[in-house]
This record gives C-alpha cells, structure tokens and sequence, in this order.
C-alpha cells in the first residue's frame, strides 16, 4: 500500500514540530491526493483520507473547511491511536451552505490581488511622471517645484511597495502591524481625496460612487486583503513557530 497511516503520521508530525514547511507537506500531500489509491481512500481508511485531505487544505485559506492546528493534533492522536475518530470534515460541512462554488471565491481574491497591484503601478506612474511635470493633474495655479513634488509623492511611493508585497509576506509578526497601518491610512487618504475632488469639481456627491474604484475600492481591498492573510497565519505558521521555539 502506497499510502499507509505511518508515513502520513509521519510527515504531520514533521509539519507539527517545524521540520517541515507548510508548502513543503503540502507539496508531498498533494502527490499523494492525485493517485488512484486516494480515490479508495474514503471506503478503506476515512482517518487516513481525511488526515491526507487536511494536510492538501491547509495551503488554501478559502478551502472548504479550514483546519486549525488543534484539528492537526487531532488527528495525530487518532493516528497513533490515543483518540477515537470522528471526522470533523463531516460535523463542519453538514450545514455548510453550498450555494456558491468554491473555486468562485479563489478567482475573486485573484482578481481583487490584481486590482490592488494595478492600483500600486498607476499610482508610482502618475506621481513619477509629476515630479518631472510639477503641474501634471494639478489644479494649483502656480505649481510646486520637483523637489516638493518629490516630496510629496515620497508617502505615495512607501505606500506603493505595501500595495505590491504579497498579503502572506505583510501578514508575517511586527511588519503586520506596519502593513495594518499603511493600508489604514491609504484608505483614509484616498477616500478624503476623492470627496475633495467632488468638492472642487462642483459636482453631485454621487460622484464619490463613480472615483471611488480609482482609489477608496482597490485600498479597502488591501485591507482585505492583509486581513485574510494574517487569519492564515495566525492559524498555522505562528502556533508553528511557537512549537518550534519551545
């Protein structure tokens, strides 16, 4: 048998105790769930399949069910026979609505992440080409010099990078906290700008609506964004870390 319960047991107490990564256990489980044998799997061995399934999942914070740490644990005592099974893919899934497939909400955190990175590359293009044409977009009269202008596209260029980083990398201990910050602050920003803008413009509020997607939308994204990632990573890699520690 190609898949027993000791080497599955194996490799999740290798994840468990930080000998190995969550990509690299991932990677291995994957292998595993493309065989034909996996297919048997739920009639022959559910805690095996179940377990195998777990170890696939925990690289997909939108999966169907999200196993925490403790579940892993859980898991392992079943495997090595201090616990009796009873699946936990089951119990969560048996009330779970299934109105709306899966793979809906992967394309749309896709599309939101290119969105947000389509924003960060407009916004360093235009204040870029303004330190070189003081009076580009401005509607000031006399225009500022390129060293203001540099000056004042410099928070625009950090705030760009935050835009650019991957939310998984943001999510990771203090920069957190800074990412959580710069995202805050670039929707306080943009938001403000856009009702200035309406205000200047002498036009109906409702034009807030239609700005809003060139600055407000694609900022609340990052936010999201950063946010879901940062619920992954309190779920696995920092109780990973903390075993490692100890």
């Amino acid at each position: 048998m190609l898949i027993d319960r000791m080497t599955v047991l194996v490799k999740l107490k290798g994840f468990l105790n930080g000998e190995l990564s969550k990509e690299e256990v991932y990677h291995w489980a994957l292998s595993k769930a493309v065989s034909e044998e996996f297919l048997n799997l739920p009639q022959i061995d559910p805690l095996l399949f179940e377990t195998l399934q777990a170890l696939v999942d925990i690289n997909h914070e939108d999966a169907e069910v999200i196993f925490t740490r403790e579940d892993l644990e859980y898991y392992q005592r079943c495997l090595e026979g201090n616990e009796e099974f009873n699946s936990l893919r089951a119990k969560r899934t048996q009330n779970k609505p299934r109105a709306v497939p899966k793979k809906f909400f992967i394309d749309l955190d896709l599309i939101a992440r290119i969105y947000v990175v389509m924003f960060g590359i407009c916004s360093v293009i235009i204040h870029f080409v303004g330190i070189f044409i003081p009076n580009f977009l401005r509607m000031n009269i006399n225009p500022p010099s390129r060293l203001d202008s540099f000056l004042d596209s410099l928070p625009h260029f950090v705030y760009a990078v935050f835009l650019f980083l991957s939310p998984k990398v943001l999510a990771r201990g203090n920069l957190y906290y800074v990412a959580l910050m710069a995202s805050t602050f670039g929707i306080f920003y943009y938001v403000n700008l856009t009702f200035n803008i309406v205000k200047a413009l002498g036009v109906h509020i409702l034009v807030v609506l239609v700005l809003l997607p060139y600055g407000g939308l694609p900022a609340a994204l990052a936010l999201y964004l950063l946010f879901k990632a940062r619920k992954g990573y309190l779920a696995f890699e920092m109780p990973r870390q903390n075993a490692t520690g100890s």
